[in-house]
């Protein structure tokens, strides 16, 4: 559903508007990380350890008020990035910004509370009605009023938006019928949700930051109608690759916290290094099926967006790569995440953000949008490198068999 999206919007807004749209919605994706990303990073690590509590609905409730708070002031402060990139900012937009924003943060922290309670069904069931939500709300409001990229935005907060209201309303009825208010054991598990997670936080809305940057300064070095073409390609390989490989990094990252939290590290390692071979793999076969039907693969992409042009051809496979690392990464820094050492991940991502500003303001304006892409190959390397290699100590002091060793 996320292939026909991209095709069906950038053909009818144009590469221009959904350049414009693609700008705007990876700041909101970075804000969300940013305010929510601590309770949704926090539920994940210690659901199963407070899963029986009695006062876990009510840190739930509260972080998720705490995380709506702050991603709206976050926003506010974050409208001097949209100036540049032609987003009128009126009460309207600004409107319509916090209503996504809303939409997204409620939406993730429901999917992550699925993903936790082990209900795969659960996490099909609300993916599936947003990405339908989603292709059909911006189609009914442009043909209902005109083809505009904010009806585009409008739509996608009110699919976010639907699937987690039942949710959102049997959390509150759960909640009304604790009699029991907060007690300091309730603020000791929201203090180490908000002290193991924050730094999290600070570290996903670096990395969801770094697509930010990518279509900011290809907006603003050769335009709205680069800024939409990379956004939609990119796309397309990506969530095409995605299908395949980010299912493994959702079904294992829920497991391993409960197999670590239950002191049963070994299993945990095993199906961490499982899940890096799979991953592995599957990129190396899609690698090479590129390699040998590439010219096929991007005539394909030119009759699905035909403003697509012959630079463009060279990006396929550093996408592919970048895609690939960058995935690759969400399990690579598990070790430091099960350790409990989450500034050491905010570091890789700084870094790593740095290494991103600093390619596109060097290369973009000579190499145009493939230095962006190698950028990011660069980018997501040396994330994966200083990953490996910080976690190494981890992984030896826990004592992991060499013939198992996945360094």
């Amino acid at each position: 559903m996320g292939l026909v999206f991209v095709v069906v919007f950038i053909r009818m807004i144009g590469p221009e508007g959904y350049g414009r749209y693609a700008v705007i919605m990876a700041l909101l994706m970075a804000i969300g990380g940013f305010s929510s990303g601590w309770l949704n990073q926090s539920v994940l690590r210690y659901y199963s350890k407070y899963e029986f509590d009695p006062g876990l609905l009510h840190v739930l409730f509260f972080g998720v008020r705490i995380a709506l708070t702050v991603g709206i002031f976050v926003l506010l402060l974050s409208l001097i990035f949209l100036k540049p990139v032609g987003f009128e900012v009126s009460f309207f937009s600004i409107t319509l910004l916090v209503l996504i924003l809303i939409s997204i943060i409620l939406f993730r922290f429901y999917t992550t509370l699925e993903q936790t309670r082990l209900h795969p069904k659960g996490v099909v069931k609300l993916t599936s009605i947003q990405a339908v939500l989603s292709l059909i709300i911006p189609l009914v409001l442009m043909w209902v009023f005109k083809v505009d990229f904010k009806l585009l935005l409008l739509g996608i907060g009110i699919a976010f938006l639907l699937p987690s209201l039942p949710y959102l309303y049997e959390h509150y009825k759960k909640l009304a019928l604790i009699k029991e208010k907060d007690t300091s054991s309730h603020k000791k598990i929201l203090m180490r949700f908000i002290d193991f997670g924050y730094p999290l936080s600070l570290r996903m809305a670096v990395s969801l930051f770094i697509p930010f940057v990518d279509r900011f300064f290809i907006n603003q070095f050769l335009g709205d109608t680069h800024t939409g073409l990379y956004s939609g390609f990119s796309d397309l390989v990506l969530r095409s690759y995605s299908i395949l490989l980010f299912p493994v990094t959702l079904a294992v990252h829920p497991r391993l916290m409960s197999l670590w939290n239950e002191r049963k590290k070994s299993k945990a390692r095993k199906m961490l290094i499982n899940a890096l071979k799979l991953q592995t793999g599957t990129f190396l076969l899609l690698l090479t099926a590129c390699l040998l039907f590439q010219p096929f693969l991007f005539k394909v992409f030119t009759i699905l967006i035909p403003e697509l042009q012959n630079e463009y051809y060279k990006l396929l496979i550093p996408l592919l790569l970048a895609g690939y690392l960058w995935q690759i990464s969400l399990l690579i820094h598990k070790p430091l995440e099960m350790e409990e050492k989450p500034m050491l991940m905010l570091l890789g991502s700084v870094l790593a953000l740095v290494i991103t500003v600093v390619g596109n303001l060097v290369y973009l304006p000579k190499y145009g949008v493939l230095a962006t892409a190698y950028t990011s190959i660069t980018a997501g390397a040396f994330y994966c490198v200083f990953s490996l290699y910080l976690s190494r100590k981890s992984w030896r002091r826990n004592r992991l068999p060499s013939t198992e060793f996945p360094f």
